[in-house]
């Protein structure tokens, strides 16, 4: 999948080293969680994890600038067992947020949907993130609580177009 800036393409092994780096910023462990990544090996181990039981519903897609080819995030749609639409996920590098890649791919993601809604969810806390989603078409419509921690969350939903 391309964009006039960006391609999101599948995840390998290889990008172990930014995952690591991903997943081990403080603010991703603040607004999703923290993995347990905190070496090279954690972020090998994860990815084979990941990648056994990804499928075309359970999508998450490393975002590469398209110029330098360089990983910046990722963005995808994830299928929760405690979720009756898919769920739009997105991450990013602290030194790529805000320049308008997250919303590039969360809207080219969105085109590929085929059911007659979309979720998301998010932490009450994380404003950048709910501004996105209001900027694709997500409205807020209740609080839930995420099942891995009892945590309070924000459940949004996005009609198809």
């Amino acid at each position: 999948m391309h964009t006039r800036r960006l391609v999101l393409r599948p995840p390998s092994i290889t990008d172990a080293p930014f995952y690591l780096a991903l997943m081990s910023d403080p603010t991703y462990i603040e607004n999703i969680g923290d993995r347990g990544i905190n070496n090279l090996a954690d972020a090998i181990r994860y990815l084979h994890e990941f990648l056994a039981k990804s499928g075309d519903d359970n999508a998450l897609r490393v975002v590469e600038e398209r110029e330098s080819g360089r990983a910046i995030g990722l963005c995808g749609l994830l299928r929760r067992d405690f979720l009756e639409y898919q769920d739009l996920g997105y991450a990013f590098l602290p030194s790529d947020t805000g320049k308008g890649y997250a919303r590039e791919a969360a809207s080219a993601v969105l085109e590929t949907v085929v059911s007659e809604r979309t979720c998301a969810i998010v932490s009450q806390s994380n404003v950048r993130s709910k501004k996105l989603l209001e900027d694709v078409g997500f409205s807020f419509v209740k609080m839930i609580k995420f099942p891995a921690t009892g945590e309070d969350v924000e459940y949004w939903e996005r009609p198809r177009p």
